[in-house]
């Protein structure tokens, strides 16, 4: 019973505080995709585990690409982002911050809209699962 209980509170433990912030940012390094609140702006972020990364957005027929700068994550996450190639008004800086957790990023893109973000192995593995199933739904069922 006592080693139960110590067991328990180990976890509960690792669970917070030190540890949990230094796991966050490994589980969050990984391409995510999303579309923002506009419904027309598409992102993608692929973050690495040294705190840089890359990022593209899209927006009708204009896509911009950047470097991230740096990231850093746990309940809440900042992505500085640095154009390095896109249309002459693309913004050139990009600072997001919002909540992570690690399955969904939902984060504020300063001055611009919010964003949420998923990550991009889930969202294709849910679609290749949703097309090896078929369609759920019909317009005219047998």
């Amino acid at each position: 019973m006592k080693r139960a209980l110590v067991l328990s509170f180990l976890i509960a433990g690792c669970a917070s505080g030190a540890f949990r912030e230094a796991m966050m940012p490994r589980v969050l390094a990984t391409a995510w995709i999303g579309v923002a609140a506009d419904g027309r702006t598409w992102y993608r972020l692929a973050l690495d585990d040294e705190g840089t990364g890359s990022a593209a957005t899209t927006s009708g027929e204009e896509t911009a690409s950047y470097r991230v700068r740096r990231w850093s994550g746990g309940d809440e996450m900042t992505v500085h982002l640095e154009l390095a190639e896109g249309p002459p008004d693309a913004p050139r800086r990009l600072d997001l911050r919002g909540a992570a957790k690690s399955w969904q990023l939902d984060l504020a893109v300063e001055g611009r809209h919010t964003v949420r973000l998923w990550r991009e192995e889930d969202l294709l593995a849910a679609r290749k699962k949703m097309a090896d199933h078929g369609s759920a739904t019909t317009a005219n069922p047998p």
